[in-house]
């Protein structure tokens, strides 16, 4: 699916995009709030513990957002 990331299964940049396009089209005086993330030193996970552990990192990182971002 062109919107979802392969290994997380969680919305992509493309379908990001898409959606805050959309929400800011909306008139109105509204707030919003925007999580950006960083994993420091990921590069040195994959090096270190391998690709395999870096991947599960990623999908670990994906389920506490799924889990602990609700909608509105």
């Amino acid at each position: 699916i062109m919107y979802l990331d392969d290994l997380t299964n969680i919305w992509n940049l493309n379908k990001f995009r898409l959606e805050a396009e959309k929400i800011l089209s909306i008139p109105g005086n509204r707030t919003y709030a925007f999580i950006y993330a960083d994993i420091n030193q990921f590069k040195t996970i994959n090096d270190t513990f391998g690709f395999a552990e870096g991947d599960q990192l990623l999908r670990n990182f994906a389920n506490i957002l799924r889990e602990n971002i609700r909608e509105g």
